[in-house]
Order: structure tokens, then C-alpha cells, then sequence
């Protein structure tokens, strides 16, 4: 079930080291987006009302990573974490349950601190159900990577709010620029 207190909060990541972030497309960090306690059929379910596939549920890598063909939505099922997004000494976010991230490819996340009950469900934009994790160990990206985020398709739905929601107003705005 969705809340209707969701707060959004738009965060830009340049390159950052080893984690290319995404030159366009910001961060949207939604706060309340769901009300806590939802189960993981309720996350999945209005993902995939919204078109976004490949759902999972489990926690977050806790080292610094990107995925590098698919956009990413997470919603936190229960718990709390602490996570690190923009690579190193980026920012630190902390997440409750009912709260959600959309990433775009390229962006980096590392969970430094969490609760033994974190758990997120995640999904991928439409069309992007299966994505490539690299793990961001100090190298500089791989040639390509930088082209390969920046030609993956802007989804035109909101994995959680549908096609006016926050995601869909900030992407296209950013996209267009």
C-alpha cells in the first residue's frame, strides 16, 4: 500500500573514481513512498502494474557497486540501513521501511550499517528485467560503461506512482536537457 506522505528528494551524481554515476538522469529519493510494514507481494505487485520487472527482495551489497544496463527502483521492507550513494565519500542516506530509491544506471551504492530485519524488494525499468552488477573496486570505469548508461531508454513510468508519478516528471525534465 502506497502512503500519501511521500516526500521526493532529487540527487546528482558526477563521476566519481571507479563508479561513472549518471551523467543525466538523477537520484529520487522517496521518503514514506510506501507505508511500512507492506509486504513484498504489495512492493512487487505495484511494480509490476508500473511495467517494472524482475523482482527480488534481500538487502543491499556492502560494497560499493553500480548496476550498468538497468535502471533500479528499491523500496525497504522493513528495517533501517545507512547507505553511501555517488561512490566514495559521496552521500550518506539513511533509509527506514516505506521508503524508496530510484537509481539510474551508473549510480553507485555501498550499505554501510543496517539493521538485522533490512530487507528491500527492487525491480528493474521495463525492458531492463536482468541487469549487469559491477563491483566498483578503485579501477577507473571500463571503457563503454559511460555509453552503455547513457543509451539505455528513459522509463516512461514510475515504478511505484505510474505515469505521473515523481519519477517520470524529473526523468523526462533531465532527459530533455
Amino acid at each position: 500500500m502506497t502512503s500519501d506522505n511521500t516526500e521526493a528528494h532529487i540527487l546528482y551524481f558526477a563521476q566519481n573514481g571507479s563508479v561513472p554515476n549518471n551523467p543525466s538522469l538523477p537520484v529520487m529519493l522517496l521518503r514514506g513512498a510506501f507505508t511500512p510494514g507492506a509486504d513484498c507481494a504489495q512492493i512487487r505487485h505495484r511494480f509490476a502494474r508500473n511495467g517494472w520487472g524482475g523482482a527480488w527482495a534481500w538487502r543491499i551489497f556492502d560494497h560499493h557497486h553500480y548496476h550498468l544496463s538497468a535502471h533500479e527502483a528499491l523500496v525497504v521492507r522493513s528495517g533501517a540501513a545507512d547507505l553511501l550513494l555517488g561512490g566514495p565519500g559521496q552521500q550518506a542516506v539513511h533509509l527506514k521501511a516505506g521508503d524508496a530509491l530510484v537509481l539510474p544506471a551508473g549510480t553507485g551504492r555501498c550499505r554501510i550499517a543496517a539493521t538485522g530485519d533490512f530487507q528491500v524488494c527492487g525491480a528493474y525499468a521495463p525492458g531492463q528485467d536482468r541487469s549487469e552488477v559491477v563491483a566498483a573496486c578503485g579501477q577507473v570505469p571500463r571503457p563503454g560503461d559511460r555509453d552503455t548508461i547513457s543509451s539505455l531508454r528513459v522509463p516512461a513510468i514510475d515504478p511505484l506512482f505510474g505515469a505521473d508519478g515523481p519519477l517520470a516528471q524529473h526523468w523526462r525534465c533531465s532527459a530533455a536537457a
